[in-house]
């Protein structure tokens, strides 16, 4: 193992930490992915999109997955993993 373990209040203040850590996170990813998909309308590419779930850690990516196919102009290519633009998709910057 290539970290520390935690224990008694050093555990106890790093979970009370985790939380705001965690919202923060979420809130950027969000901005982010938000952010990719108005590129997509823009301009009907995917580059951004693609390099943000690229860079992601893998168990946060079948979330935005999800995400960018309901609100976004997208395809997604399971064999390459990445998104195309989808010509005659709908998106729904305003929902999400």
């Amino acid at each position: 193992m290539s970290f520390k373990i935690l224990k008694g209040a050093a555990l106890k203040n790093a979970i009370a930490g985790y939380g705001k850590k965690v919202a923060s996170f979420s809130q950027h990813t969000h901005q982010l992915a938000y952010s990719a998909l108005q590129h997509v309308d823009d301009h009907s590419c995917t580059s951004h999109l693609n390099a943000l779930y690229a860079s992601t850690p893998t168990n946060y990516r079948g979330a935005i997955r999800v995400w960018a196919l309901a609100f976004g102009k997208v395809k997604f290519d399971a064999k390459t993993l990445e998104f195309t633009y989808n010509k005659k998709g709908v998106s729904d910057l305003e929902s999400a």
